[in-house]
């Protein structure tokens, strides 16, 4: 396995790039303080001051090559429409995959291609023996995305994600090489 930090990665219509402090706004007026995101990622609302705090974490886990957390954006016009990120696990060569989208920007195709783009750069680059990720079995919509992306269900984990309103089953996506 060879990990290469969160680099910079290029599709037709995304950019995803690293967090900055200059973010702070837009991602609260954005996708962080969105009554789905606070669900699924069992938070409540934040400042921009807590935001800045945090950026100002992840600008120094930067430096970690084995770090990945990126910022998509639109090539166009720059907005900032989600995030999506690797939890690596050295030991076994493993990585898995989470992501959020703005909910302005779903139904577009754009978290399908950010997800094929940190995919392909896991199994081509990155060298891992398997991708993972994982949804709320009630969430059609990110099923799908892994779907199109060549994720295989391999089940459902009973009582595994803790939401706002409680534990719910998920389903486990994965990619092996």
């Amino acid at each position: 396995m060879k990990n290469v930090g969160t680099i910079v990665l290029e599709t037709t219509r995304l950019l995803l790039r690293r967090f900055v402090e200059n973010d702070a706004l837009k991602l609260c007026e954005g996708f962080v303080n969105q009554k789905s995101f606070l669900y699924y990622a069992n938070k409540s609302e934040i400042t921009i001051q807590e935001e800045i705090d945090l950026l100002k974490k992840i600008k120094g886990r930067y430096e970690e090559l084995s770090y990945y957390n990126w910022l998509i954006t639109l090539k166009e016009n720059k907005k900032i429409i989600g995030s999506i990120n690797l939890q690596m696990n050295n030991s076994d060569e493993t990585a898995e995959i989470s992501y959020a989208i703005d909910e302005r920007y779903t139904g577009n195709g754009y978290m399908t291609e950010a997800l094929m783009a940190v995919r392909d750069l896991c199994l081509n680059t990155i060298m891992v023996k398997r991708l993972s990720g994982g949804c709320e079995i009630d969430n059609i919509a990110s099923r799908m995305v892994m779907e199109k992306c060549g994720f295989t269900c391999k089940g459902i984990i009973k009582n595994h994600l803790k939401l706002s309103d409680g534990f719910h089953d998920m389903y486990l996506f994965v990619i092996e090489k």
